[in-house]
């Protein structure tokens, strides 16, 4: 073999090592194996790996995005880009990256629904945590087709089926599917409940008698005493004349919550306001947890009739008419008892908004 080419085969290998090393040392080797700082890694819908390998170079968290490129196409196990949001660091090389990428376990994002929000409060909470608008998620609230699609009845909406608990989505999680989530978790606890007190009330008044006993007590011993008044009161023929029905129906004409309820509003009929008619309203007026679902199928057997806030987060209740506006005047006309104690003090208080009560 000749000098030359010997010398030719010596700078080819020299190069090849040298490419090797390179690629090794681009793809295995982190870019500070001091720099522990969590970054977000917000890799969207649709990213194509050529521009997850520019953004990842641009954050400074791989050498070269050609590399990477080639690397994933030919070598790295599993080729395609996941949407996310990831947590990684420059102390991670490039195949580590792309294995939390490759993975799909993005970080989460709680999303809380606490008892007693409505659709429209529900709405806020979707927008404000970065899943989309308020208005797609109401959209397909009150998507009749879609509602009786999910829950398996004839629902007017999903209004009573967003189950309230703590949940964890990926930030692009689509709307349908999160409200998916929520509603199959509402069919399965109310098909738990129902179990537990087989029962002939069907399944839209089940919910529809929980969402207004949510409303009307965050205490949960007097859940079954207002299922109570509720049952009592339908049995006899009465009105429910119950204000967070009156709210509800303000706030599904106008997409606005009323604060103070109005001689005005009472008056006005619609298919909530349970002061202009007989019965139980068209629908739930919020979202019930387990136990009003339970307390619902389950009434404390009283004479109860009629019930007044003693402005402290529970009731006054009494069978007679004579007794109840004793107690409203004890406890709702008397100064003393209300001041500081108005839903207008509790709501400064907590920064929650009130539930009114009779």
């Amino acid at each position: 073999m000749s000098k030359i080419i010997k010398i030719f085969f010596f700078i080819l290998g020299i190069s090849g090592a040298v490419v090797l090393w390179v690629s090794y040392s681009n793809i295995f080797l982190a870019i500070d194996d001091e720099e522990n700082s969590e970054m977000i890694l917000d890799v969207k819908p649709g990213t194509s790996l050529g521009r997850l390998s520019k953004d990842l170079f641009e954050m400074g968290l791989i050498k070269n995005p050609d590399i990477f490129y080639y690397y994933v196409r030919g070598f790295a196990k599993g080729k395609v880009v996941k949407a996310g949001e990831y947590s990684v660091k420059k102390s991670m090389s490039a195949a580590e990256i792309w294995s939390v990428i490759s993975s799909g376990h993005s970080m989460d994002r709680v999303f809380t629904i606490r008892e007693g929000l409505n659709s429209f409060e529900i709405a806020q909470i979707f927008e404000k945590s970065g899943f989309g608008s308020a208005d797609e998620f109401l959209k397909l609230v009150f998507d009749k087709d879609f509602a009786g699609k999910l829950t398996g009845v004839e629902a007017f909406s999903l209004e009573g089926y967003l189950f309230p608990d703590t949940y964890k989505f990926n930030k692009y999680i689509g709307t349908k599917e999160l409200i998916s989530v929520l509603v199959n978790r509402a069919v399965k606890i109310i098909q738990e409940v129902r179990r537990l007190t087989p029962t002939k009330m069907t399944i839209p008044t089940m919910v529809t008698m929980a969402s207004i006993i949510e409303k009307e007590t965050g205490n949960p011993s007097e859940r079954v005493l207002i299922s109570s008044v509720i049952h009592n009161r339908l049995a006899k023929g009465m009105k429910l004349q119950m204000d967070p029905t009156v709210i509800y129906g303000y706030w599904r004409k106008t997409g606005k919550y009323i604060e103070n309820i109005r001689r005005k509003d009472l008056l006005e009929p619609n298919d909530y306001n349970t002061y202009t008619f007989y019965g139980l309203p068209v629908g739930p007026i919020s979202n019930p947890g387990k136990e009003s679902l339970y307390a619902a199928l389950n009434p404390e057997k009283t004479g109860y009739l009629y019930f007044v806030s003693k402005n402290e987060g529970s009731h006054i209740f009494s069978e007679t008419l004579k007794d109840h506006n004793k107690a409203v005047g004890t406890f709702q006309l008397d100064q003393k008892n209300r001041q500081g104690k108005s839903w207008r003090d509790l709501k400064k208080k907590s920064k929650i908004k009130p539930t009114v009560k009779r």
